[in-house]
């Protein structure tokens, strides 16, 4: 009982702050350390400490980022998430359909345009893009054999009319054009060897070889 002239304690008992987790904290979490690991490997491979294979670490990351969203799945959004998942897919097709060490090799577009034998390279890559290779003024005086690949993309050679060439191209699933001649469908492959390509003398042996995309070659 209360004590006459004095009123009840009516202060009410606030009650404790329960804190919240953000919606898809879990999944974005996971998702930065997948990104710390992989730039902390890819650093190591540029300081030539550690070798790093596409061909393992590719699917490696598309499982992590698999669980990344499972768990946000439960806990919230992650669109971001499927976003790099398919991403990481298209990059882990390009790595099984063309040479593993394309995925390094740029993406844009490159063009080769030489002026002599010597401003030839033997090997022009690119991972994902328009590799554009034009030959027009291209002075040949001895025999060359020289190659491109390409991971994703379209590949344009241009040759000129006097210099003997042979040309062996292959796509992993696309389409090639020779000389206005197609072949499409997965590993595609075409031949064409000139006229006046023989065993010696003077002469360019191409060798053409994209991952998924398309190979053109016109004079």
């Amino acid at each position: 009982m209360t004590e006459q002239g004095h009123a009840p304690d009516q202060t009410a008992t606030t009650p404790p702050r329960v804190a919240r987790r953000r919606p898809g904290a879990a999944g974005t979490g996971t998702f930065g350390l997948i990104l710390v690991a992989a730039g902390v490997l890819w650093l190591l491979h540029r300081l030539e400490v550690v070798r790093v294979d596409p061909a393992i670490v590719l699917p490696s990351l598309l499982v992590a980022v698999g669980v990344a969203v499972m768990i946000s799945a439960l806990d919230g959004e992650h669109g971001g998430l499927i976003a790099a998942g398919i991403f990481l897919s298209v990059l882990v097709v390009v790595a099984s359909a063309g040479p593993l060490g394309l995925i390094t090799s740029g993406v844009g577009e490159r063009v080769f345009e030489p002026g002599s034998s010597t401003e030839l390279p033997g090997e022009m890559l690119l991972g994902i893009g328009e590799l554009r290779i034009d030959l027009n003024e291209l002075t040949l005086d001895e025999r060359r054999t020289v190659r491109a690949e390409l991971g994703l993309g379209e590949l344009r050679l241009q040759i000129p009319q006097d210099v003997p060439v042979e040309i062996k191209a292959h796509v992993g699933a696309g389409e090639i054009t020779l000389f206005g001649e197609k072949t499409a469908g997965t590993d595609a492959r075409s031949e064409f060897r000139s006229a006046d390509f023989g065993d010696s003398g003077p002469g360019l042996t191409v060798e053409l070889d994209v991952g998924i995309g398309a190979i053109e070659v016109n004079r």
